[in-house]
């Protein structure tokens, strides 16, 4: 009898001693936001491991400073984790999320400086990094495989000049990739465009086809990073002061709808365009130094552009211009 009761009572300790390291799930039906640091402070308290809607944290009110107090939380089901217009300089409290099922954006948090604490996330349907001015890396975004036909967009991150550690999360297709600006602002000015220092998009050479491809205010000479790029729906090219040439595009075969060439002041003819044989609409203006437009003659002539618009550039042929054979000047 006294051997089976210690038996019993050794068993139970283990029991106990095991349940203690097992972090039970815990989820929250529905959608969630989080306006103020009492807020964050108090779902967190809850200990809920999984969100089956969207996941809001966004300022208004008292300033939210701190995540970390959601420590439990490793999944995010619904439309978007949205972090946006805190005061946080990092996002301690979320080194254990794995997953945001859609879109993860991190959006005008002006104090934050590092997102490293994300670094566990291993999928996300889209990645939005916008206008967090203080934000110094992506580092802690390297495992955040973005899903097939998800979305990428990296704006106005003004310090930050290096998206080499995304390489790896990007697929073969994304719906969208916008690279832009970003615009700096304060209480009682208006807002002043800011180009992020990005001047590499070799992080980008995984992928094959897009939805729509918007390529602005880059700081780089060359597109290298978007050779692999063969279909794409909508792609726009414009404001990138330092580019050279469109070398950078010579795999794109098809363009379904728009294709945008605006404000480069540095090119001088359409090289890397070579291989587009389907364009509906071709959009070329206020390219400055831009006097050569051979490389697309073949498509106007033989009526594969339906419509073109050519105009402030440093020649500006006409349709006519080109049945003409004047497609330079």
């Amino acid at each position: 009898m006294r051997l089976i009761t210690t038996l019993l009572c050794a068993l139970c300790i283990v029991s106990c001693s095991t349940d203690d390291t097992i972090q039970e799930s815990n989820i929250f039906e529905g959608d969630l936001t989080l306006n103020t640091q009492a807020e964050v402070d108090f779902i967190g308290s809850m200990g809920y491991t999984e969100i089956t809607g969207y996941l809001s944290i966004q300022s208004s009110g008292s300033p939210i400073t701190s995540l970390e107090a959601l420590n439990t939380l490793t999944k995010v089901d619904g439309v978007f984790l949205s972090i946006n217009g805190t005061q946080i300089t990092n996002l301690n409290g979320l080194e254990n999320l794995t997953t945001v099922a859609n879109k993860l954006q991190i959006t005008n948090n002006y104090e934050l400086t590092s997102v490293e604490a994300l670094s566990n996330v291993t999928s996300v349907g889209g990645l939005f990094v916008k206008e967090n001015l203080l934000l110094e890396s992506y580092n802690g975004l390297e495992n955040a495989q973005i899903q097939e036909n998800g979305y990428l967009g990296l704006t106005g991150n003004i310090l930050i000049d290096d998206a080499s550690m995304l390489s790896d999360i990007i697929p073969a297709s994304l719906a969208s990739v916008n690279i832009a600006e970003g615009f700096a602002s304060c209480p009682s000015c208006p807002s002043i465009s800011v180009p992020q220092p990005l001047d590499d998009l070799s992080f980008l050479s995984n992928l094959t086809s897009v939805g729509s491809l918007n390529i602005t205010f880059f700081q780089g000479e060359s597109l290298h990073g978007l050779h692999n790029i063969t279909i794409a729906d909508y792609v726009g090219i414009g404001f990138d002061s330092n580019l050279i040439s469109l070398d950078g595009l010579s795999g794109l075969q098809t363009v379904n709808n728009n294709f945008l060439i605006h404000s480069l002041s540095l090119i001088t003819d359409l090289s890397g365009l070579e291989n587009i044989t389907t364009l509906n609409q071709l959009q070329i203006s206020n390219n400055d130094a831009l006097t050569n437009f051979c490389v697309v003659e073949d498509l106007i002539v033989n009526g594969v552009v339906e419509n073109l618009y050519i105009q402030d550039n440093a020649y500006n042929p006409t349709e006519q211009d080109f049945l003409n054979g004047n497609c330079s000047n």
